[in-house]
């Protein structure tokens, strides 16, 4: 059985691990994987399930040591390419990943990805090493078809931008809420007007007619049901001798307002079938009645105590560059807010359960600046150690293709909590949110203070906590 053999004969013998390994062999075999082990200084090869009697036959009969049957293996063209990465794995100077290709006796070509893991001695010398060799034919396919399909939408939109062309089709877009406009080439050949990402389309409707077109537009745009295409017939505004009329098809898009019962009401479903649901939310000081009338709704379907728990935080307003210290940021309002509502949670019994009824649990504590093993990767590969921060450059602490040490947070090198000298409640706070204090001012040497939110609930916060966890001190009480 190659591999797995040599596994199973160094550990007592289990009821059960026969199945298991075969479980798993044809795990492995259905996804196209195949596992082997190379020992280096026998130069002899074990091989996983339906390889194993296969490749051992073909070694046997070509007389040929094991890695040069597998050098074999590897279709010509990649072979050279194949034994400089092997090697340089060999040596530890890269890693062992290989894509090549396999050509089999029969002629059958497959591309493969090799990943393995090199042993060594003592002295640096590799041993042994471990493989992983995938099949990945059903990849490449999938691939070639992704890449047909993206060419064929190429060609029909190539098709398509002639065919408007040629007919005097343009095809335009207004964003409603920042006027921004985008339109293809045709739209200012048309109507005769120089480009602008913030053109008015109502200007090239002719003035005697612009107020009965405007009319039509203003009932699609303020009926929130409709999604019908708007056909409109004008006159432009094209200063040409002859008139010229046009028929512009116009549909709006509308984004999620006005659909709140139908999320309302979907989240009230999963919550009955039995799904683990968890309501969050972030609140500005003054919405403390909104987020009430969240509560009182969820209690009125009879769903609170169905839910896994309910959740709300202040929310960081980056726009607000407002100056703060440990003593002057307090935020007086958004504290009470913060009270409010958590207090209002515990006593519907809404908390979630990790934090054993008391909701401030999950405000409290260091944030994950500080946490040895808390990390956020952007799409660059910059990796930090604070989510708020993640994909500003510079406030890296390492990069995914660098082999360079982490270097330490940013915002955490000034050490800014230091300024907070004997305050109480410095070991489960550390400064609090750095990272949306920077958001905020765009400075790294001050502290997002909330003394005002632990005066008001810590003494609370931590009674109830040990009441939680020891319940007998309640009966005794």
């Amino acid at each position: 059985m190659g591999i797995w053999s040599a596994v199973l004969n160094d550990r007592p013998a289990q009821p059960g691990n026969a199945a298991l390994f075969k479980g798993f062999e044809d795990l492995t075999r259905s996804a196209g994987v195949r596992i082997w082990e190379w020992d280096v200084a026998r130069n002899t090869m074990q091989f996983s399930g339906d390889l194993a009697e296969k490749y051992g036959a073909e070694i046997a009969a070509s007389d040929t040591d094991a890695d040069a049957m597998m050098l074999g293996k590897v279709h010509p063209d990649d072979r050279a390419r194949y034994r400089t990465e092997f090697i340089k794995a060999l040596k530890g100077e890269a890693p062992m990943e290989i894509a090549y290709r396999v050509k089999e006796r029969d002629g059958t070509v497959r591309p493969v990805q090799l990943r393995g893991e090199v042993f060594r001695n003592p002295q640096g010398r590799a041993i042994r090493v471990l493989g992983l060799t995938i099949d990945m034919s059903a990849q490449v396919e999938a691939a070639a078809l992704l890449a047909e399909q993206a060419e064929r939408q190429t060609q029909l939109l190539l098709r398509l931008k002639l065919a408007t062309e040629t007919a005097g089709i343009s095809i335009w877009e207004q964003d409603l809420l920042t006027r921004d406009f985008v339109a293809d080439g045709s739209f200012w050949t048309l109507f005769g007007v120089p480009p602008s990402g913030k053109f008015d389309p109502r200007t090239v409707i002719h003035g005697d007619e612009r107020e009965t077109a405007a009319a039509a537009i203003r009932a699609v745009l303020v009926d929130p049901a409709s999604a019908a295409i708007l056909p409109v017939r004008h006159r432009t505004s094209n200063s040409r001798p002859e008139p010229q009329y046009v028929q512009t098809h116009m549909r709006v898009y509308r984004d999620g307002r006005g659909t709140f019962d139908v999320i309302f009401d979907n989240v009230v479903a999963l919550a009955r079938a039995g799904c683990k649901v968890y309501v969050g939310g972030h609140f500005f000081p003054d919405q403390a009645a909104s987020f009430e009338a969240l509560l009182d709704r969820f209690e009125r379907t009879g769903v609170a105590p169905l839910l896994a728990g309910v959740q709300f935080r202040p929310m960081v307003d980056t726009q607000q560059r407002s100056k703060g210290t440990c003593t002057g940021c307090s935020e007086k309002q958004e504290t009470q807010t913060l009270v409010q509502l958590n207090k209002s949670i515990e006593r519907r019994k809404m908390t979630p359960a990790a934090h054993k009824g008391a909701t401030l649990e999950g405000l409290i504590g260091p944030c994950e600046l500080h946490w040895k093993n808390n990390y956020t990767i952007d799409p660059e590969g910059r990796v930090y150690k604070c989510p708020a921060v993640a994909g500003l450059p510079g406030l890296e602490v390492a990069q995914v293709a660098s082999s360079a040490p982490e270097k330490i947070a940013p915002l955490l090198e000034l050490r800014p909590w230091e300024k907070c000298g004997d305050c109480p409640y410095l070991p489960v706070c550390v400064g609090g949110c750095l990272g949306g204090k920077f958001l905020k001012t765009g400075r790294r040497d001050e502290v997002a203070c909330k003394k005002d939110m632990f005066e008001s609930s810590f003494r609370e916060s931590v009674v109830h906590r040990y009441l939680a966890e020891f319940p007998e001190w309640t009966e005794a009480a």
